[in-house]
């Protein structure tokens, strides 16, 4: 493959970090745009970005050490040598950037599903050009293949399977999912709460689906450790982490635990007084009213 594009004396460029920038700056004005276009101020948004990028890569660096512990123990100078091992978790950069985004919007009082939404074009075309320069970059394939299109790794035995290719063409699918799914999905009756309206989220939870079940997938073509029968660690984590999807779906199509979830519910209900803390002084104020209305009749009656 391509693992460097440039190579200028002491000066390389390589595929995966050139990928990688145009991933960041590309990804960073998907989200810019849909903000703009929402009205947001552009130096909350470009918070917003850095924020969010560097929470992701932290949590999706400790994400894969923690997969992949047997490579790294505890030795924190490998933990932090990129030359050692570069790879990252995208599921631990996902989490990441979901923690940040909630705690930027709780401080800024928006709508913490609606900037994922507004994030999701992003990211999807961020990670295909993530994607792109491992494949460029020989560093991310899967086990022993005999298929036609299987790829050979310098230093690597045998043809392996093209992992980062395969993510490359579900992702750029992906892409058009979500740009079907956002003209229509506000029509979806299973989704609309019974207000009638559909709750912000849609878009990237569908994303975050459509990558964990594929994740899933393409982890049965990787060289993993197999830790409960079949499945692998990275799986295990999967699967819980679609299990949230999913209730995260239910929750946003309306099904949250409140006893009122309507405005005219709460329109029909009685307003309930508290009675007096003092029987006692409430009883001499009946009785005080009553003299003063029958003193007002007397002298009526008088004239």
């Amino acid at each position: 493959m391509f693992p460097v594009i440039l190579n200028i004396g002491s000066f390389t460029i390589s595929s995966l970090g050139l990928m990688f920038s145009i991933a960041f700056f590309i990804g960073s004005f998907k989200i810019w745009q849909k903000m703009k276009e929402e009205h947001h101020e552009d130096n909350e948004t470009f918070d917003l970005i850095f924020l969010s990028f560097f929470g992701g890569l932290i949590l999706a660096r400790l994400i894969y050490i923690f997969l992949n512990f047997n490579l790294f123990s505890f030795d924190l100078g490998k933990w932090i040598n990129l030359a050692y091992s570069n790879n990252f978790s995208w599921l631990g950069f996902l989490l990441g950037l979901m923690w940040v985004v909630k705690v930027f919007s709780k401080k800024k009082k928006w709508d913490f599903w609606e900037i994922l939404d507004f994030s999701v074009y992003g990211v999807v075309v961020g990670q295909i050009f993530v994607y792109v320069g491992k494949f460029l970059d020989c560093s991310f394939y899967g086990s022993v293949t005999n298929l036609p299109w299987g790829i050979s790794i310098p230093g690597v035995e045998g043809m392996r399977h093209p992992i980062s290719f395969y993510k490359t063409i579900i992702l750029i699918f992906t892409l058009f999912v979500i740009k079907w799914l956002d003209k229509r999905y506000r029509l979806f009756v299973w989704y609309q709460n019974k207000r009638g309206k559909a709750n912000p989220g849609f878009l990237w939870l569908s994303y975050l689906l459509i990558f964990a079940v594929f994740e899933f997938i393409f982890d049965v073509l990787m060289d993993s450790v197999r830790i409960l029968g079949p499945f692998s660690s990275y799986q295990i984590l999967l699967i819980l982490f679609i299990f949230f999807v999913g209730f995260s779906f239910w929750l946003r199509a309306g099904n949250e635990f409140n006893l009122i979830d309507d405005d005219k519910s709460k329109d029909n209900l009685k307003v309930i007084r508290p009675a007096s803390k003092n029987p006692v002084r409430t009883v001499e104020k009946r009785e005080a009213k009553k003299k003063r209305f029958s003193r007002t009749k007397a002298g009526r009656d008088y004239k």
